[in-house]
């Protein structure tokens, strides 16, 4: 669904990640909703949540931008982070699951 590219940005001289949406998902959620979740995305702000410096559509290739982080991956990380990917996963199950019943009630 997304593809991620490591990249480098000239100025400022950063390292950073283009995670783009394929074009065949862009149909199935829409840009609409896509740049919906990233406005909200950029007002977060916490510990475990990454950056987004940037984002927009490339002939019809949504993509976003943020930071390149060094360390483990989840999957091979530390306790720590196999918990959080866990509790990411549940959380999305459980926010796929509420959604569409909150977005009825609205």
């Amino acid at each position: 669904m997304y593809r991620v590219y490591r990249a480098r940005e000239r100025y400022p001289d950063r390292a950073v990640v283009v995670k783009g949406l394929e074009i065949s998902a862009t149909a199935h959620i829409g840009r609409e909703r896509f740049f919906r979740e990233i406005d909200l995305t950029f007002g977060l702000s916490h510990p475990y949540i990454v950056l987004i410096f940037a984002a927009g559509d490339a002939d019809g290739a949504l993509y976003y931008v943020m930071p390149f982080i060094t360390g483990e991956t989840s999957k091979e990380g530390s306790p720590t982070s196999q918990r959080l990917v866990r509790s990411y996963g549940a959380g999305r199950r459980t926010s796929h699951s509420v959604w569409p019943a909150s977005v009825r009630n609205h």
